[in-house]
């Protein structure tokens, strides 16, 4: 009796086990079942940049690494001052200060010393209507170098939001039309991946290819730009 007492408990256990062993298999037999569709939807806004982020070079080759750190001082400190009044002093920033020795390699293989380069990078933010007068004056006091014009939209972010709004209608719409073909409608939302397109500078066209810092002021052109927003939607199928 004992044997078989022992023998029915141990079938009463394992059918325990089993049963809560697939509970949750059937539930997610079920969620698994639910018919989906995903669509894609996108919505684009051309813009024209009003902002210019402009990087300038200034660099000296001198005999002492002190007499090339107070070239290239006199110089950035000039052109700081002759750009506040243009862009403000927040938006003058100065970077990379560096100094270095410099040789130059002759035809016997060795190298002779040339002296000690300084050079600094001065970043400059401005609206776009006051690129050009910033470009003339910034080469006028003693930029060396310039490395090229940035463009962006103040207004990306609150634009970016308006973007976001229009691709998830633009996607309902799609999905709208796909379903109606079989008589059954989008129903509840199940996932969303948003994807933001922010574009690069653009090259400046110049009024005045040489004399920089001399006549009027060089007119810079941003051209156009286009914000992208697309969002990856799945919903579930009302049929």
């Amino acid at each position: 009796m004992k044997k078989l007492y022992s023998l029915a408990a141990l079938v009463l256990i394992m059918a325990i086990a089993l049963a809560v062993w697939l509970v949750p298999t059937r539930a997610e037999d079920t969620a698994s079942s639910v018919a989906t569709v995903s669509v894609t939807g996108v919505a684009k806004r051309t813009v024209v940049p009003d902002t210019a982020q402009i990087s300038f070079t200034v660099d000296a080759l001198m005999k002492t690494a002190a007499e090339a750190m107070a070239e290239v001082s006199q110089k950035a400190n000039a052109i700081v001052t002759a750009l506040k009044p243009i862009v403000g002093e927040d938006n003058i920033q100065t970077a990379n200060v560096s100094v270095y020795a410099e040789y130059e390699w002759n035809k016997e293989g060795t190298r002779n010393f040339l002296g000690y380069r300084a050079a600094v990078i001065i970043n400059v933010k401005s609206p776009v209507a006051k690129a050009g007068q910033v470009v003339d004056k910034a080469f006028s006091a003693g930029a060396t170098g310039m490395n090229g014009i940035s463009y962006s939209y103040s207004k990306a972010s609150t634009l970016s939001e308006e973007l976001i709004k229009e691709a998830m209608l633009n996607a309902r719409r799609k999905a709208e039309a796909a379903l109606s073909v079989e008589g059954a409608t989008p129903g509840k939302l199940i996932k969303v991946e948003i994807s933001d397109s922010t574009p690069g500078g653009v090259v400046p066209v110049y009024k005045e290819a040489a004399g920089l810092g001399a006549g009027d002021a060089i007119q810079v052109q941003p051209g156009t730009q286009e914000l992208t927003c697309t969002v990856y939607v799945q919903y579930t199928i009302n049929q």
